[in-house]
Formats: C-alpha cells, structure tokens, sequence
C-alpha cells in the first residue's frame, strides 16, 4: 500500500471539481429526509459520513439498463429466417463513487463473482465494474441496525473500496487500496506521521464500540437442517408483508428479470431489479411456483444470503450488515433475530441428530 494522503475538509469540492472535468462524479447529499447519491454538483452541500438511504450497487448493477437495441428485416430468407441486428449498449463514462460507507462498497465484492465467474461473464457488469472507483468513509457513528463486524466487515473495512478515507482533524487521511485509487490521489499532499497516528486512533475507537458479535461460522453448515421446518419459517417472517424493500436497499441482493420493449420490427431488451421476495418471482409458465408462500420466500431469502451463498463463494456471507433491510422494513422484521433464531433451531437439530447417530 502507497503512503496515505491526506486531504483537507475545505479542498472536497475543488478535488472532487477536478476529478469530475474527466469523469462522472456522485456523492451523497440530502433529499427531503434521504441521504441519496446523486451526481455531484459544487453548489450542493454534501452529507459525509452518514449511511446514505440506498448503498452504491446500482453504479454497477442499475435497478434499470438497456442491455442493446434490435431490428429485424422486414422479409425472411428462404428458410423463413429473418435477420436480426443487434447493438449492445455498453457504459461510455467513467464513475467516481464518492462518500460511501465501507458496508456499502463491500457489498460490491459480493456481486462480483455472480457476474464475472470462470463460467460466466456479464459483459454489461464488467464493463460497469472495470469503470468505476469507489471511495468510502470510515464509519465513526454505527447506528442501532448495524452489524457489519457480525458478518466479517467492520467499519474501517477497506475491502471494495479504492479509496478509503478517516475523518481526523481538518481533513481525512486517504489510504489508497488499488492502482485506480492510489492514481486518483495521487495528486493529494502526503500525510505526516502525526496525521497517520490521528486516523488510527479514530479507527480503534470506533472498533472498541462495537458489542462482541454472535459466532455465525457455522450457519452454511446447518442452517438447511431447518429448511423443512416451515412452522419456524412462518414465525420468523410472520411480520413480513413481501413488499420487497429489503431487497431492493440490500447492497448483495441481484435478482433482475429481462422484458423486451418493441415497436414493430425494432426493440430493445431491458434489465430491472426483481426480488425473491414478490410472489411472482418463481412462478413458473404452468402457473406452478415452488416458493408459494411468503414463509417459503422467505426462507430462500435467509438460506440465500447466509448458507447457499457462502457454499459457492469462499464462506462469505452475502450480507455486509448494512442494515438497511432492517431501517427500510415497514413493519420492523429485523434480519439479525431471523438469523439467529433460525441458527439456533438448525443448532439444536444438530445435536439431536448427533445423539441419534450415537
């Protein structure tokens, strides 16, 4: 790692005015009661180190993208086909990701795997992914609903992040963590020793307010003890009303659905967010849906994020803790008791079959 940077609170908007002269700047500020990203602009106040409403996923996976344009000619070949011309609609700009909370940029890191893997490619992430720079700020005020250390980040975590930034007297130490963000500081004033010394203290302070978390290692080996046990699974989401808010302010969650927009012989194919959570969403052509009940969805939803996920992907969790699900909810179901009641149930049948098998 390059020697840290730092950066005063009354150079932001001139760095960020430079940066943006090259490519598309967003950072938060406040709309109505929302703290939102939004592209940046130098006359509006920016809200920093705050957890913004909705976390940075949609600058790599857009709750709506047009994937490419199509025609067809107008007559078939001999064999009936018809020609169809196809014009992918790739990202054309640079982002810059300003202002993020460590949570929400870690949950990048857990997109990326979905679509860009050794058998698959999303060309459309990629390209979204290979052009954006992420700068988060540690978090020195963790609010009721979250939980990152629980789930293996915490709120310094650089992990996603380009840039990560510490609040210290008169400005933030910058620490670059990649070659996109150590040339993105570049330009900045190196840090003196005493200034490197300031951020660690803010850094283990905010560490040493954090309750011990609960062990959750073992929630990818047993939770599916349960996965049958739909009276838990009707407790545990008896408060849901599977509006889908959870899903959509997750920073992990990536279901989409494709529709096409035509007019006449031309179109175009268009991605949105979906969510496991809707009753429609696994409702196959014959009218069947293997998820019919909010209960079934939303044990998918659990097992998806703390055991089915973590199996394929190196034990990590799909959930950085952020919290949002909980804050968004409208009728206040809380992920962290629905996490570890149901561990607790999968636990217990773990050792009942382990006494059984003598």
């Amino acid at each position: 790692m390059s020697q840290a940077r730092f950066l005063p609170y009354d150079a932001v908007t001139d760095w960020l005015r430079k940066i943006a002269e090259t490519m598309r700047v967003t950072a938060p500020v406040r709309e109505g009661n929302s703290v939102v990203f939004r592209d940046f602009d130098p006359e509006e106040p920016l809200v920093l180190g705050h957890q913004s409403a909705a976390s940075p996923k949609s600058v790599v996976f857009p709750q709506l993208e047009y994937l490419f344009r199509y025609k067809t000619d107008r007559t078939a070949d001999e064999n009936g086909v018809r020609q169809i011309t196809l014009e992918p609609i790739y990202p054309d700009e640079d982002v810059f990701v300003f202002g993020a909370n460590p949570c929400g940029a870690r949950g990048l890191t857990t997109l990326d795997p979905v679509f860009i893997n050794d058998e698959y490619v999303d060309p459309y992430y990629k390209a979204r992914r290979e052009r954006s720079i992420i700068a988060s700020i540690v978090c020195t005020l963790p609010g009721d609903a979250c939980f990152c250390h629980w789930v293996g980040g915490n709120p310094n975590d650089p992990v996603g992040s380009d840039l990560v930034l510490t609040p210290i007297e008169g400005g933030y130490l910058v620490r670059a963590h990649s070659e996109k963000g150590e040339k993105l500081a570049a330009g900045l004033d190196k840090a003196d020793a005493r200034e490197e010394q300031a951020a660690q203290q803010v850094e283990d302070a905010v560490l040493a307010t954090l309750d011990p978390p609960p062990d959750l290692t073992d929630c990818p080996d047993v939770m599916e003890n349960v996965f049958d046990d739909m009276e838990l699974w009707e407790q545990v989401s008896d408060k849901c009303i599977y509006c889908g808010a959870c899903t959509y302010y997750c920073p992990t969650c990536y279901c989409f659905n494709i529709t096409d927009e035509a007019s006449g012989i031309a179109g175009e194919r268009i991605r949105s967010w979906d969510s496991c959570m809707f009753p429609t969403y696994t409702r196959e052509a014959s009218g069947h849906n293997p998820r019919p009940t909010k209960a079934h969805r939303f044990r998918n939803r659990i097992l998806h994020k703390f055991s089915y996920y973590p199996k394929l992907y190196n034990r990590v969790f799909s959930c950085t803790g952020c919290g949002r699900c909980i804050r968004m909810c409208p009728t206040t179901v809380d992920i962290r008791d629905a996490v570890l009641r149901v561990k607790e149930a999968a636990t217990k049948d773990e050792s009942a079959k382990e006494v059984s098998d003598g």
